[in-house]
């Protein structure tokens, strides 16, 4: 894959194979987040997965499946309210262990 951290490509195949799985799906919610002064966007797809890129490398940095309150934390950080059918279905994902 071009375009992503050397750690997502090295370090979680098992993850990558596993979102896989569950399909692609469109975003649904963006919102940028300052994570030590550099500047992310963490992309929220309808099916609960969480891509976050490295806005100044243009790189993908991971993807993971979501735990209700990663979500609900990036929605609250735009004074938004998640949506409870997006809280419901990552409540599923912990619940099915797939998000441990």
């Amino acid at each position: 894959m071009k375009g992503c951290s050397y750690h997502y490509l090295k370090d979680r195949q098992e993850r990558r194979e596993l979102i896989k799985s569950l399909g692609s799906d469109k975003v649904i919610y963006k919102a940028y987040v300052d994570r030590n002064g550099s500047l992310q966007v963490h992309y929220i797809t309808s099916n609960g997965i969480i891509l976050i890129y490295d806005k100044v490398k243009k790189i993908l940095i991971t993807k993971y499946i979501a735990r209700p309150n990663q979500i609900k934390r990036l929605y609250e950080s735009n004074n938004k309210k998640a949506p409870n059918w997006l809280l419901k279905l990552a409540y599923e994902h912990k619940q099915e262990g797939l998000n441990a």
